[in-house]
């Protein structure tokens, strides 16, 4: 065994590590480091095992050293705290964001825990976790596993994406309880971060959107309406649900009809609670509060809209102004309550099933038209019309740049067609008449 006392020493904190197997990058270290003695004069000692090269197991090591120095005697950091104990501190007290997390962000985060995370690591204390087992905590999520209830079938393994979230999850919380001091040592310090595998961005045709449009203008005018409006604003589902009469402003005063609508809320699912929902306000925030202007016949359709609510409220005796808190989309009467969000996503997709745009799957050139890819093709739309990213930004509402740009532009065939050919026209050889 390979033992090397560390440079970093101070007063009562020693170090050491111990080389156990392996050579070079593959090896693995014990890292030991003596921490102040207890007020009856026993002797305090923390253990890890680490992977690497000895440079970066004595950096290690020299950051265990430091950390212990800062550590008084007495202080009080638990060193029994267990993986779901963690878990309960940090979903109860992680006030680290602006705002609180969302209910659906809780309910997904208590499930990847509950399935993967809590199995493995669940009663074991936080402290004698190393990087290599969530590193081998991570290749074994992607491998096929026994089902439960059926040993002849196997269960399909996570995919790298969801390998990546089930790491966002413990980065989170183990960084939390490192910071806040419920645990002494953070073991995703040093754990190599999974690669997740990106998607390429695709938009439905403008000839697809347009049949689309064609079939439900006969057969589902509200629909028509929804999927006009998420095609043209780039709205969210859940914008787009959360739109009451109210929202929209129409000007009369000109001499053509004009019109905005103000988004500023959402309707979300709540996963978990009976399968209700709420009304918050939009995605990313107030960022995300936008007026967005409409076109002659999405005003057009507006104004017999809430004319006929209108004709409705005083055919019923009630005030007419009421239209102005009623809610767009929805089968009620007076509109008090909006389309059931995954109603919405139902409708859609029987639609243009029926339609006969089936669209093809992801790895295909060929998409279904979706609420998110109308989004993609709102954006792509904008940009390929010689508006820039922010413009495009601007419309969907995004926090970030970034997003936009990384998630929702495409480039049509044609533009990318007429790119190279005006690039290959630049170097054309020059014409040589032919002699006679």
């Amino acid at each position: 065994m390979d033992v090397t006392r560390s440079p970093a020493m101070v007063i009562g904190v020693r170090g050491s590590l111990t080389r156990r197997s392996g050579r070079g990058a593959d090896s693995v270290w014990t890292l030991r480091v003596d921490l102040p003695r207890e007020k009856n004069g026993k002797r305090v000692q923390q253990a890890i095992t680490v992977r690497g090269t000895k440079d970066e197991a004595e950096e290690v090591l020299a950051r265990l050293v430091e950390r212990a120095k800062k550590k008084k005697p007495g202080e009080e950091v638990r060193s029994d705290l267990t993986m779901s104990e963690l878990f309960d501190l940090w979903t109860k007290e992680d006030s680290t964001r602006d705002r609180p997390r969302a209910d659906s962000t809780k309910y997904h985060d208590q499930k990847r825990f509950e399935n993967w995370v809590k199995p493995r690591f669940g009663d074991k204390v936080v402290d004698d976790i190393t990087n290599t087992e969530v590193e081998d905590f991570y290749n074994s999520l992607r491998k096929d596993r026994p089902h439960p209830k059926n040993p002849r079938k196997r269960l399909k393994g996570l995919s790298p994406n969801s390998v990546v979230r089930v790491h966002a999850l413990l980065a989170a919380m183990l960084t939390w309880g490192y910071r806040r001091k419920h645990i002494s040592v953070n073991p995703m310090d040093h754990v190599d971060k999974p690669r997740g595998v990106s998607v390429p961005t695709r938009s439905p045709s403008v000839q697809e959107v347009k049949a689309l449009l064609d079939y439900l203008i006969g057969t589902d005018p509200l629909l028509w309406l929804a999927v006009r409006l998420t095609c043209t604003l780039g709205l969210r589902r859940s914008e787009l649900l959360a739109l009451k009469y109210g929202d929209v402003v129409l000007d009369h005063s000109g001499e053509h009809l004009r019109g905005s609508v103000r988004i500023e809320k959402g309707v979300v699912r709540v996963p978990g609670k009976n399968h209700d929902f709420i009304q918050t306000l939009t995605k990313t925030g107030t960022p995300s509060h936008r007026t967005l202007g409409l076109d002659e016949e999405l005003c057009a359709v507006f104004a017999e809209l809430i004319a006929s609510k209108e004709a409705l409220l005083e055919q019923e005796k009630a005030d007419s102004r009421m239209h102005w808190d009623l809610y767009i989309f929805t089968d009620e009467l007076f509109g008090l309550d909006p389309w059931y969000p995954d109603t919405l996503s139902h409708k859609l997709a029987a639609a243009r099933k029926e339609a006969g745009l089936m669209g093809g799957k992801r790895s295909q050139s060929r998409v279904p038209i979706t609420f998110r890819s109308l989004r993609i093709y709102c954006a792509s739309q904008a940009y390929t019309n010689d508006m820039d990213v922010r413009t495009a930004k601007a419309i969907l509402g995004h926090a970030s740049l970034a997003t936009t740009d990384r998630w929702y532009l495409t480039f049509s065939e044609e533009k990318l067609r007429e790119a190279t050919i005006m690039i290959g026209d630049q170097h054309r050889r020059p014409k040589i008449e032919s002699s006679t």
